[in-house]
């Protein structure tokens, strides 16, 4: 199986969503596989930005790019950190 995403010439951009953490504490990666799709889910036990630019395009980048594959993006905060999660159909 092979598998292509328009992600740029670094298909690692989209981790800048978490490149904003401080040194302490923990990033995970974790993908998979099953029922039709992929998934990549990124997430840090980190606090969050105090002042976030809402107007950023970090984000909005990563949406973008997915819905060029068919894919969605979500995205949940707690008090516990931040997950991000890319979902898109496998190709075959």
């Amino acid at each position: 199986m092979r598998l292509r995403l328009p992600l740029g010439s670094d298909p690692w951009d989209w981790l800048n969503v978490v490149s904003s953490t401080s040194t302490q504490g923990i990033v995970s990666l974790v993908g998979g596989i099953g029922y039709g799709e992929a998934r990549l889910t990124v997430s840090d036990d980190g606090r969050g930005l105090k002042n976030p630019n809402k107007d950023g395009s970090g984000l909005k980048l990563i949406a973008s790019l997915a819905k060029q594959i068919d894919g969605a993006v979500n995205q949940e905060k707690s008090d516990r950190g931040t997950t991000t999660t890319l979902t898109f159909p496998l190709m075959v």
